[in-house]
Parts: C-alpha cells; structure tokens; sequence
C-alpha cells in the first residue's frame, strides 16, 4: 500500500535543486528495488532534496519520521517536495493537521 501526504507547502524547485551538491550515488535505483526488500531501502535509496528541504520545512521530515514510527517499509520526500510517502504493509490511521491531504492506493 501506498500512502501520500501532501502538507500544503510549496516547495520551490529552484531552491530545491540550488540546496544540493551533486554527487554519484552509492547504490543505482535499480539495483535497488530489483534486489533488496523495501525495508532495506531505508538505508540504501537516498533522496538527495530531503537535507535542504527538511531544514525549510521541518514538517516534511515530521510526516516522513511519522511514516516510519506508523510502520512503513520505507518513505521517502517525493521528487523536490512538495509531498512525503510511504510504503506499508497495512495502511495506518494518521492524525494530521488541518490543510494537509493524504491519498492512499
């Protein structure tokens, strides 16, 4: 199952790519998610927006913790912001504060 939160903040693409240093990632994205389980993503799969991002808007690092500490397999900031999901085996029951969205499929 996948769970999506949008907290209604903008996150602007032009800072979100002025607030990272490119580097050559550890692992391919593919090898991942063909090779490891999803609760080993947490530890492998890197998204490289989420430092700058999460020190703008600490909410976003609160949904993504609060995914977590709910049970997901992995969560992750989607693409520059704007929005957090996760991966769960059963989706949870979350309490979120008045504006923010979440989807589930």
């Amino acid at each position: 199952k996948i769970l999506i939160v949008y907290p209604g903040i903008h996150s602007n693409t032009k800072d979100a790519y002025s607030g990272i240093v490119p580097a050559k990632p550890k692992h391919r994205v593919k090898d991942v998610v063909c090779n490891y389980t999803p609760e080993e993503w947490k530890d492998l799969l890197v998204n490289d927006f989420e430092k700058s991002i999460f020190l703008k808007h600490p909410r976003m690092a609160e949904i993504k913790k609060m995914l977590y500490d709910e049970g997901a397999l992995y969560a992750s900031m989607s693409g520059s912001g704007s929005a957090v999901f996760g991966l769960f085996e059963n989706l949870p029951q979350l309490k979120l504060r008045t504006g923010e969205v979440m989807w589930n499929d």
